[in-house]
């Protein structure tokens, strides 16, 4: 009889994710050292730092860690327990916390000449950097469309405009 082997299939519980907490599972490793897990410990590195232990004596093979950074970058791993003592580290869960950002507030237009000027307020990030928005634009006939090639906000006129 020996300590157990590290939990396996360590990843995201994807619904369990928010701005600023990250759902894990795990699955009990094959060899149990011979005498039943009693619990489990997840340990946590935020943004490559030092790793601590975040919970010990979790009885699940699941964890919401919250109260956690937006947009920082956390480590995490999970270890077993049974009367002899901790497993190895699991693998290791590289995760940031963020969500999708929320929805912008409705744009306002200005038209100039044959151009429409289409200008919002940036939504909440909830930790996740914005990196493009995608702007539908709605025809006469209720259909919409994306121009992607005139509505780039690469056109220095209109970007100093804003």
């Amino acid at each position: 009889m020996t300590n157990p082997d590290a939990p396996v299939n360590f990843i995201e519980v994807y619904a369990d994710r928010t701005a600023h907490s990250l759902g894990l599972t795990w699955t009990l490793a094959a060899f149990n050292g011979g005498t039943p897990v009693i619990d489990y410990t997840i340990s946590v590195a935020k943004n490559f730092g030092t790793v601590q232990v975040l919970k010990s004596g979790n009885l699940a093979t699941n964890y919401v860690a919250s109260s956690l950074e937006a947009g920082a970058t956390y480590d995490f791993w999970v270890q077993s327990r049974n009367s002899f003592g901790l497993s190895t580290y699991s693998a290791q869960l590289q995760l940031v916390a963020g969500f999708k950002p929320e929805i912008p507030a409705p744009p306002t237009t200005t038209v100039i000449a044959n151009n429409v000027i289409i200008q919002w307020v940036a939504p909440t990030t909830n930790g996740a950097t914005i990196t493009s928005y995608r702007i539908s634009i709605m025809q006469k006939d209720g259909s919409f469309s994306e121009d992607l090639d005139d509505c780039n906000g690469m056109d220095s006129d209109f970007v100093s405009a804003l």
